[in-house]
Protein backbone atom coordinates (compact mmCIF):
# COMPACT_ATOMS: atom_id res chain seq x y z
CA UNK A 1 0.00 0.00 0.00
CA UNK A 2 1.07 3.17 -1.04
CA UNK A 3 1.97 5.71 2.12
CA UNK A 4 -0.43 8.78 0.88
CA UNK A 5 -3.19 6.10 0.84
CA UNK A 6 -2.26 4.94 4.51
CA UNK A 7 -1.58 8.78 5.75
CA UNK A 8 -5.20 9.78 3.95
CA UNK A 9 -6.84 7.03 5.51
CA UNK A 10 -5.79 7.94 9.05
CA UNK A 11 -6.42 11.73 8.13
CA UNK A 12 -9.75 10.56 7.70
CA UNK A 13 -10.52 8.54 10.83
CA UNK A 14 -8.73 11.53 12.76
CA UNK A 15 -10.87 14.15 11.31
CA UNK A 16 -14.23 11.86 11.88
CA UNK A 17 -12.68 11.15 15.36
CA UNK A 18 -12.71 14.90 16.00
CA UNK A 19 -16.29 15.10 14.73
CA UNK A 20 -17.69 12.51 16.60
CA UNK A 21 -15.78 14.46 19.37
CA UNK A 22 -18.15 17.72 18.58
CA UNK A 23 -21.52 16.06 17.90
CA UNK A 24 -20.82 14.71 21.25
CA UNK A 25 -19.57 17.66 23.37
CA UNK A 26 -21.11 20.52 21.01
CA UNK A 27 -24.80 21.59 21.92
CA UNK A 28 -27.12 22.51 18.77
CA UNK A 29 -30.29 23.18 18.00
CA UNK A 30 -31.19 19.79 16.64
CA UNK A 31 -29.64 18.05 19.69
CA UNK A 32 -31.54 17.83 23.36
CA UNK A 33 -29.59 18.93 26.33
CA UNK A 34 -31.73 16.63 27.98
CA UNK A 35 -32.01 12.89 27.25
CA UNK A 36 -29.86 9.92 27.52
CA UNK A 37 -26.43 10.46 26.80
CA UNK A 38 -25.59 7.38 25.71
CA UNK A 39 -28.62 7.50 22.89
CA UNK A 40 -26.58 10.76 21.43
CA UNK A 41 -23.48 8.78 21.65
CA UNK A 42 -24.36 5.88 20.11
CA UNK A 43 -26.58 8.01 17.29
CA UNK A 44 -23.24 10.42 16.98
CA UNK A 45 -21.01 7.59 16.80
CA UNK A 46 -23.17 6.37 13.49
CA UNK A 47 -23.53 9.07 12.07
CA UNK A 48 -19.88 9.91 11.84
CA UNK A 49 -18.50 6.44 11.05
CA UNK A 50 -16.46 5.98 8.36
CA UNK A 51 -16.16 2.00 7.74
CA UNK A 52 -19.08 1.36 9.93
CA UNK A 53 -17.76 -2.30 10.93
CA UNK A 54 -18.27 -1.96 14.70
CA UNK A 55 -22.20 -2.56 15.14
CA UNK A 56 -22.81 1.02 15.14
CA UNK A 57 -26.29 1.20 13.49
CA UNK A 58 -26.99 -1.97 16.04
CA UNK A 59 -26.51 0.29 19.53
CA UNK A 60 -28.52 2.87 17.46
CA UNK A 61 -31.66 0.45 17.08
CA UNK A 62 -31.31 -0.96 20.34
CA UNK A 63 -32.63 2.08 21.95
CA UNK A 64 -35.58 2.04 19.38
CA UNK A 65 -38.25 4.49 19.38
CA UNK A 66 -36.21 6.63 21.88
CA UNK A 67 -33.86 7.10 19.13
CA UNK A 68 -36.53 8.58 16.46
CA UNK A 69 -36.96 12.24 17.56
CA UNK A 70 -32.58 12.36 17.14
CA UNK A 71 -32.78 11.03 14.25
CA UNK A 72 -35.21 13.35 12.83
CA UNK A 73 -33.18 15.94 14.11
CA UNK A 74 -30.10 14.33 11.70
CA UNK A 75 -32.31 13.81 9.22
CA UNK A 76 -34.03 17.35 8.82
CA UNK A 77 -31.26 20.02 10.51
CA UNK A 78 -27.93 18.14 9.72
CA UNK A 79 -24.65 18.71 11.58
CA UNK A 80 -24.14 21.08 14.00
CA UNK A 81 -22.82 24.63 12.82
CA UNK A 82 -19.74 24.25 14.85
CA UNK A 83 -19.00 21.12 13.51
CA UNK A 84 -19.90 22.02 9.91
CA UNK A 85 -17.09 24.87 10.76
CA UNK A 86 -14.23 22.60 12.01
CA UNK A 87 -14.63 20.48 9.48
CA UNK A 88 -14.34 23.14 6.46
CA UNK A 89 -11.33 24.47 8.14
CA UNK A 90 -10.12 20.68 7.90
CA UNK A 91 -11.10 20.60 4.65
CA UNK A 92 -9.12 24.54 3.88
CA UNK A 93 -5.79 23.13 5.08
CA UNK A 94 -6.25 19.60 3.04
CA UNK A 95 -6.54 21.70 -0.05
CA UNK A 96 -2.99 23.75 1.08
CA UNK A 97 -1.74 20.21 1.67
CA UNK A 98 -2.67 19.38 -1.58
CA UNK A 99 -1.75 22.55 -3.63
CA UNK A 100 1.52 22.47 -2.11
CA UNK A 101 1.78 19.09 -3.40
CA UNK A 102 0.96 19.52 -6.83
CA UNK A 103 3.33 22.61 -6.76
CA UNK A 104 6.02 20.43 -5.81
CA UNK A 105 5.24 18.19 -8.50
CA UNK A 106 4.80 20.47 -10.98
CA UNK A 107 1.25 20.06 -11.73
CA UNK A 108 -2.45 21.91 -11.15
CA UNK A 109 -4.90 21.20 -9.26
CA UNK A 110 -8.28 21.10 -11.32
CA UNK A 111 -10.70 22.05 -8.81
CA UNK A 112 -10.66 25.54 -6.80
CA UNK A 113 -10.49 25.92 -2.74
CA UNK A 114 -13.93 26.73 -2.79
CA UNK A 115 -15.72 23.79 -4.85
CA UNK A 116 -13.04 21.48 -3.05
CA UNK A 117 -14.29 22.71 0.43
CA UNK A 118 -17.87 22.87 -0.30
CA UNK A 119 -18.35 19.78 -2.02
CA UNK A 120 -16.78 17.77 0.46
CA UNK A 121 -18.83 19.77 3.24
CA UNK A 122 -21.86 18.37 1.37
CA UNK A 123 -21.09 15.04 1.09
CA UNK A 124 -20.98 14.37 4.74
CA UNK A 125 -24.24 16.15 5.28
CA UNK A 126 -25.75 14.40 2.86
CA UNK A 127 -23.92 10.96 4.28
CA UNK A 128 -25.15 12.00 7.40
CA UNK A 129 -28.54 12.41 6.48
CA UNK A 130 -28.34 8.90 4.46
CA UNK A 131 -27.84 7.22 8.04
CA UNK A 132 -30.06 9.02 9.54
CA UNK A 133 -32.77 8.10 7.31
CA UNK A 134 -31.42 4.29 6.93
CA UNK A 135 -31.44 3.97 10.50
CA UNK A 136 -34.86 5.10 10.51
CA UNK A 137 -36.04 2.60 8.19
CA UNK A 138 -34.61 -0.02 9.69
CA UNK A 139 -36.73 0.92 13.43
CA UNK A 140 -39.91 1.31 11.32
CA UNK A 141 -43.32 2.36 12.83
CA UNK A 142 -45.49 5.27 12.19
CA UNK A 143 -43.11 7.76 14.15
CA UNK A 144 -40.25 6.58 12.18
CA UNK A 145 -42.43 6.77 8.93
CA UNK A 146 -43.32 10.36 9.37
CA UNK A 147 -40.00 10.94 10.46
CA UNK A 148 -38.54 9.58 7.01
CA UNK A 149 -41.97 11.65 5.01
CA UNK A 150 -40.87 14.86 6.62
CA UNK A 151 -37.34 14.72 5.34
CA UNK A 152 -38.40 13.78 2.17
CA UNK A 153 -41.12 17.34 2.04
CA UNK A 154 -37.71 18.91 3.59
CA UNK A 155 -35.70 18.07 0.38
CA UNK A 156 -33.23 16.65 2.75
CA UNK A 157 -30.85 14.40 0.61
Amino acid sequence: MKRGATDSGRKSRRLWTTLAILLLHTPSGCRSEEGDPFLREAIDLWLGCTECIEGELDAVLRFEETAIPELRDALLVGLPDTAVLVYRQSLDADFDRLRNQAIREGTNLRIAREQYVDSHTATVVARQQIRAALALHALGGAEALDALEAGLASGAR
